[in-house]
């Protein structure tokens, strides 16, 4: 091979990943914002994270800004004799948060949940599971 052709070839290849890097429209560029933050009355903040991976772009062009209101969506997946039960947390632009919230900077152990019939007796119960 030609040193004048892998000199050019490598060249572009560095120019192709510059542009993908620093292109305001670039998949690669995420802007990750900020967590959801607030604190409550004992002084404590939490905080929510966004889901990784989300095309931040999508989010800047809706008019609907970032964070509340939030929408806490249970996922029922029925398999037979087994019930899988997740859930999605989105905000008003759309935007995924990621399920386990930080108290202080510590995650909180996951949310517990209990099925019960019409009268208030307990079917099942269990607890979410991260990851």
């Amino acid at each position: 091979m030609k040193k004048g052709v892998l000199t050019t070839g490598i060249t572009a290849v560095v120019l192709l990943l510059a542009w993908a890097l620093f292109s305001p429209s670039s998949i690669l560029t995420h802007k990750r914002p900020a967590p959801l933050s607030m604190a409550d009355k004992e002084g404590n903040k939490w905080t929510l994270d966004m889901l990784s991976g989300q095309p931040m772009s999508r989010f800047s062009d809706s008019a609907d800004q970032l964070g509340p209101p939030l929408l806490v969506k249970l996922d029922i997946d029925n398999k037979g004799s087994e019930i899988s039960v997740g859930f999605t947390i989105t905000g008003q632009a759309g935007e995924r948060y990621a399920g386990g919230a930080k108290k202080n900077g510590q995650r909180v152990p996951p949310p517990k949940i209990k099925f019960v019939d019409r009268s208030g007796r307990v079917l099942n119960s269990g607890q979410f599971e991260y990851g």
